[in-house]
């Protein structure tokens, strides 16, 4: 039996990293002979998996949706540091968020697509005696997925806990932005976040908005 010449047949793969390095301590599942722990690990549905860039259709009319696009291909070219998208609903956000992260998976990066409402849900199941985990335990683990996207961040609660989670989740992954790649997008303006702190490290980043018509009659209703 010939083991793989990435892994040496281990499934998974470490770095060795200094102790402060966020990737110390994890193992990566393979890209080479491990393709399907990154499929489970996406947080994607299974017709989801099939989402590219392609499928955002651009014309003359939705100039934004085109320019979103474009700097989705360059995050995926590179992808560190962070890139914010927000605006209008239905015009194409949450397709170019799919597509990166199918495309880091094809690259072999690990990523993960996770909405503001179901990071909340993620966190609160670790309060679940049976669990036996915390909400702590599992920010630190996000804050160290190669890329991370997460969308409809407006949608997470306005709550003291909401806010402090998700800050801190965000800062660490600002701390870390010339390693990781992390993609955040919300429908609203800049100020729709009710946290400066967010808002200013985000502001860093050239967001992009997206203030184009409805696509869904276009690209379809994803379901």
């Amino acid at each position: 039996m010939i083991e793989c010449d990435y892994c040496d047949g281990r499934k998974f793969y470490t770095y060795n990293v200094d102790v402060d390095h966020p990737y110390f301590g994890r193992a990566f599942p393979c890209p080479k002979c491990n393709k399907p722990a990154l499929d489970a690990l996406c947080g994607l549905r299974t017709h989801e998996r099939e989402i590219t860039l392609k499928t955002l259709r651009v014309t003359s009319a939705t100039p934004c949706t085109a320019e979103i696009k474009r700097r989705a291909q360059a995050f995926i070219g590179n992808p560190r540091g962070l890139l914010p998208i927000y605006g209008t609903n239905g015009n194409g956000k949450t397709i170019a968020l799919m597509a990166i992260v199918n495309a880091c998976i094809e690259k072999g990066i690990e990523a993960r697509y996770i909405t503001g409402h179901e990071l909340m849900d993620y966190l609160k199941e670790a309060f679940d005696p049976k669990v036996m985990d915390t909400d702590i335990a599992r920010i630190n683990r996000l804050a160290r997925i190669p890329v991370l996207v997460i969308d409809e961040l407006e949608k997470a609660k306005d709550t003291e806990y909401a806010a402090d989670m998700q800050q801190h989740l965000i800062n660490e992954r600002y701390r870390d932005a010339k390693i990781l790649g992390t993609v955040i997008c919300w429908n609203g303006e800049m100020n729709t976040l009710p946290w400066p702190a967010v808002v200013s490290r985000l502001s860093e980043y050239k967001p992009v908005k997206n203030t184009d018509p409805d696509l869904r009659a276009a690209i379809g209703e994803m379901k």
